[in-house]
């Protein structure tokens, strides 16, 4: 768990600075953050959904879901074990609709870049 967390978070600075360098270089090129173009603002979103999903990502590592292996005995669980593992479930929903909605709005920032190139 904790070297997810380190390469989680590790993956996540060399993305922000590339994207960081992204914007101050449009920016000098445009003269304004208000001339920026439709794919940097998707890439401003994509970035906000992929901070949520690392973050996201380190909870769902330390938590349990409903998942449970084929012999387990459900009995066992008490009302806590129930609502954590309730938790880690919602937590997973939010990792994977995270993801998608990261990857789709890359795709969309380089359709759109790649569109203007041509």
């Amino acid at each position: 768990m904790f070297q997810l967390a380190v390469e989680s978070w590790s993956f996540y600075s060399v993305v922000l600075l590339i994207v960081m360098c992204r914007f101050i270089s449009r920016t000098l090129l445009f003269g304004s953050i208000k001339k920026l173009q439709l794919d940097d603002w998707i890439t401003l979103f994509a970035v906000c959904t992929y901070t949520t999903l690392i973050a996201s990502i380190n909870v769902v590592a330390d938590s349990n879901s409903n998942l449970l292996p084929p012999d387990f005995d459900i009995r066992t669980l008490t009302p806590t074990d129930v609502a954590a593992r309730e938790y880690g479930s919602k937590m997973v929903l939010v990792v994977e609709q995270m993801q998608c909605v990261t990857v789709w709005a890359v795709k969309a920032s380089l359709l759109i870049m790649y569109y203007r190139l041509t």
